[in-house]
C-alpha cells in the first residue's frame, strides 16, 4: 500500500529552521544546565607585603593543594621564617589563596579568577568581570595604606567603586559597616545589645570646635557615671588612634579630638569594661559566618589566641550557646545583599561579641566586619576554601538565579 503524500497545508505548518539566535540560546542553555559556561570572578587584592608584615600568610603545604607548589617568584608569594630566623617554607596571603582555590576547583567548569592588585583597579578592569569581591582590600584598607598627599589613591578607588555596579558587597553595605557611627545607630534601632555608646560626627565637631565638643562629650560621660571610656575613630583599623580617657582629662581629650577629626569623619565613645578583650574572663569572641552559617570563633588578645572547646579548641568556659543565639538574631537582621536588583547570598560576616556587662552574662556586639582578619593559621578550618566555594555560589546565583555547582559530584575534594 502506497503511503500518501502530506497535504500542502500540512507541509506549510511544518516548523521552520531555528534562527541563529535560537541556536545560540539553546547552546548557552545547555552549557548552563551542565555548569560549563563562562564565569569571571574578580578579587581585589591587598598589597601582599602588607599581609606579610602582619604575618597574615598561609603556609603552602599538601593540606592545601591549590597553593602546595606556590612559586616564590610570584609577586604574591613570600618566604616564611620561624622565630629563630630560619626559613620555614613559602606562604601566600589569604585573599590570594582563595583565588587560587577557585581556579584549582572550578576552572574546568569555565570559572575564571581575575586577581587585581590595588594599582590595577580601574572601571574598565572591573567591568570585565561578572562580580568583583572584597576580601581584605576595601576602602578602609585603602584609606590606611594610602600614603599619598591628600589620599589621592583612596579618592580614586572611591570614585571607581561608587560608579561600579558589579562589586560585592554593594557600596550601600560597605558604607554602613565601614562607619562605626552608622552601624552602632543601626544596632540601636534594631534593639541589638551593644556596649553603652555615644558618637560624634566631624560635622558636629566642626560646628562646636574642639573645646566645646570635648566638654559636651565629657559632660555626658560624667552624667552617666562612666569612670573611664574608649574613643574609637570612624574608619579606625587595628586599634589605630584608639585611646582611653577619664571624664576629667579635658585637656588631653580636647587635644585628641582636634587631632583625630583632621583624619577621620567621626569618633565613637564607649564605656570602659575592665578586662574586655584582654582576659579569658572577659573575652571578645570573634564569630565567623560564611553565608548565613556559623563556622568558628577565635578568642584573641595580644598575649593569646584560642579556639573555644565547642569549636574543637582548648578554651573552655565560653558561653557559646548564648553567643550563638545572639549572633543568629543579628545575622537575620543584617541588610539584604543586593546587586543590580538581585538578592544574593552573604559571603563573610564576623561578629565581634562581648559576653559580660556589669558582671552579668549579657552578649553584646562590639564590631561587625565584612573583610576581617581570618586568623587562618590559628585554627584547623580551611576558611579560604569555604569562601572560595561561597564566592562561586554568589556569582552563579547573580548570573542565573541559582547555584548550579551544588549539582556536581566530580569536583576535587579536600
Amino acid at each position: 500500500m502506497m503511503s500518501q503524500e502530506p497535504a500542502p497545508e500540512a507541509m506549510m505548518d511544518a516548523p521552520a529552521q531555528p534562527a541563529v539566535e535560537q541556536v545560540d540560546a539553546a547552546i548557552k542553555a545547555a552549557k548552563q544546565s551542565s555548569g560549563r559556561f563562562p564565569t569571571r570572578i574578580g578579587i581585589l587584592l591587598t598589597e601582599p607585603l602588607q599581609e606579610a608584615k602582619k604575618e597574615e600568610i598561609i603556609q603552602a603545604s599538601w593540606k592545601r593543594p591549590w597553593i602546595h607548589k606556590a612559586d616564590p617568584d610570584d609577586g604574591w608569594c613570600f618566604v616564611r621564617y620561624n622565630d629563630f630566623g630560619k626559613r620555614s617554607g613559602i606562604g601566600v596571603p589569604s585573599d590570594v589563596s582563595i583565588g587560587l582555590y577557585i581556579r584549582w576547583k572550578y576552572a574546568k567548569y569555565g570559572v575564571e579568577v581575575d586577581l587585581i592588585m590595588p594599582e590595577e583597579i580601574s572601571a574598565e578592569r572591573l567591568a570585565e568581570n561578572d562580580l568583583n569581591f572584597f576580601l581584605i582590600y576595601d576602602l578602609l584598607e585603602a584609606f590606611h595604606t594610602d600614603k599619598t598627599k591628600g589620599k589621592k589613591k583612596y579618592d580614586a578607588l572611591k570614585n571607581v567603586l561608587e560608579n561600579c555596579e558589579n562589586i560585592y558587597p554593594p557600596m550601600s553595605y560597605q558604607k554602613l559597616i565601614n562607619s562605626k557611627i552608622k552601624y552602632y545607630r543601626w544596632l540601636k534601632k534594631e534593639n541589638i545589645s551593644i556596649c553603652p555608646t555615644r558618637t560624634l560626627t566631624k560635622r558636629a565637631f566642626d560646628k562646636m570646635g574642639p573645646r566645646k565638643a570635648a566638654e559636651s562629650v565629657l559632660s555626658i560621660m560624667r552624667k552617666e557615671g562612666w569612670k573611664k571610656f574608649c574613643a574609637k575613630p570612624v574608619f579606625g583599623q587595628e586599634s589605630m588612634d584608639l585611646k582611653f580617657f577619664t571624664p576629667t582629662s579635658k585637656k588631653r581629650f580636647t587635644t585628641y579630638l582636634a587631632k583625630v577629626m583632621k583624619k577621620y569623619p567621626g569618633v565613637v565613645f564607649q564605656k570602659y569594661l575592665p578586662g574586655f578583650g584582654s582576659t579569658k574572663k572577659h573575652p571578645e569572641v570573634r564569630m565567623y559566618h560564611v553565608g548565613d552559617d556559623y563556622k568558628y570563633s577565635i578568642v584573641a588578645s595580644e598575649k593569646f589566641c584560642h579556639v573555644p572547646a565547642e569549636d574543637g579548641g582548648k578554651l573552655k568556659g565560653m558561653p557559646m550557646h548564648e553567643l550563638r543565639q545572639q549572633a543568629e538574631t543579628i545575622m537575620k537582621k543584617l541588610p539584604v545583599m543586593e546587586v543590580q536588583g538581585k538578592k544574593l547570598p552573604r559571603l563573610l560576616t564576623r561578629l565581634d561579641m562581648g559576653c559580660y556587662m556589669d558582671g552579668k552574662l549579657q552578649p553584646f556586639v562590639n564590631e561587625i566586619e565584612f573583610v576581617p582578619s581570618l586568623y587562618i593559621e590559628e585554627h584547623p578550618f580551611k576558611v579560604d576554601a569555604m569562601l572560595g566555594d561561597q564566592m562561586v555560589k554568589i556569582t552563579r546565583t547573580f548570573l542565573q538565579g541559582s547555584n548550579d555547582m551544588e549539582n556536581f559530584t566530580d569536583q576535587q575534594k579536600l
